[in-house]
This record gives C-alpha cells, structure tokens and sequence, in this order.
C-alpha cells in the first residue's frame, strides 16, 4: 500500500501587519485567508487524513485550526515546519523538514495520511529532496516567490520508494 502525504501552504496572511513574516508570531490570516482556508479544508475531507500537524506561526496555525475543525481532527504543532528566517542556509531548512517528515513517515506506517500545514520555502526544501533536486517546479510562482499558492496542496504519494509529487489544489485568490 502506497504512502500518502499532503503538503499545504498557509492561507493568505494579513499583508499590512508591520510584523515580520520569517519570526513568530508573524502576522494573522487575512479575512480572505479564512475563506481560502476552508475551501482547502473541504478539498481535504476525503483524503482520510489522519495525522494533522502545523508551523508555530499565527497563520499557519489558523489554516490548521480551520482544517482540523473541518475534518474533525487535532493538530499538532512542530517547530520543523515554522518559517525560514531570514540569514538560515537552505541546507538547514532543508535538513530540519527532513528529519520531521522521516520521523512523522516512518511512525505512521499504516496510519493513514498526513498533512503537514507549512510555508513556501521549507515546503520547496522538502519537495526538492524527496525528488533529489530533479522536480521543475520552473511553472510554480505564487505569493511572495514561493512555489506553492497560498491555501495549496501537493500529493505526496510514495510506491517502490519513489515520491510522485502532484500540485493537486490551488484555491486561487479568494478576493
């Protein structure tokens, strides 16, 4: 049996906060964030996810919250998936994604599918070693640069020790 994972970018963040994006608490989830959020939510309710977990930061944690009531599971928090600060080599967010995602992977076996609730650039580090550098993510340009759309899921999906790695929903801009 094959495993499965879902890779989600946070929804849209306020974008007039005068706090940094890269520290926590960073800013909230924009009125236009909760909608996107629940569209990813109803998206998500027939994926049998059983294994919930989100970055520390504000908007990520209210895209979880928001997931988590919808599909009637908890969430749990893990500083691996939080922001990439400014100044932090790609090496050492790549290194710490990884880490979280073997250790969540490797003890979930038969569990069902898990979805980790994260950001742009620590989900590219993610994407890009699971695929050993060779997935072209050249067509993927979203919000602030990153490769994943706000309130997007990629499929995970794992057969003979091969990742497939799909963009499966992108819930555009909700404005």
């Amino acid at each position: 049996m094959p495993k499965i994972a879902y890779l989600v970018r946070h929804a849209a963040p306020e974008r007039n906060s005068h706090l940094r994006y890269d520290v926590a608490p960073g800013p909230s989830l924009a009125p236009d964030g909760y909608i996107q959020a629940r569209h990813t939510a109803q998206f998500l309710a027939d994926k049998e996810i059983c294994r919930l977990y989100h970055s520390p930061l504000q908007r990520a944690l209210e895209t979880a919250a928001v997931i988590a009531r919808h599909l009637g599971q908890p969430s749990w928090e893990s500083e691996a998936l939080r922001e990439w600060e400014r100044g932090t080599p790609a090496a050492d967010i790549r290194q710490r994604m990884v880490a979280f995602w073997q250790t969540v992977m490797e003890n979930g076996k038969g569990e069902g599918a898990a979805a980790f609730i994260s950001h742009g650039g620590p989900i590219e580090q993610l994407l890009r070693h699971l695929t050993q550098d060779t997935l072209d993510l050249s067509g993927h340009r979203y919000f602030g640069g990153a490769t994943t759309p706000l309130g997007g899921v990629w499929q995970l999906t794992q057969t003979n020790d091969i990742w497939q790695i799909t963009l499966i929903f992108n819930p555009g801009d909700p404005a």
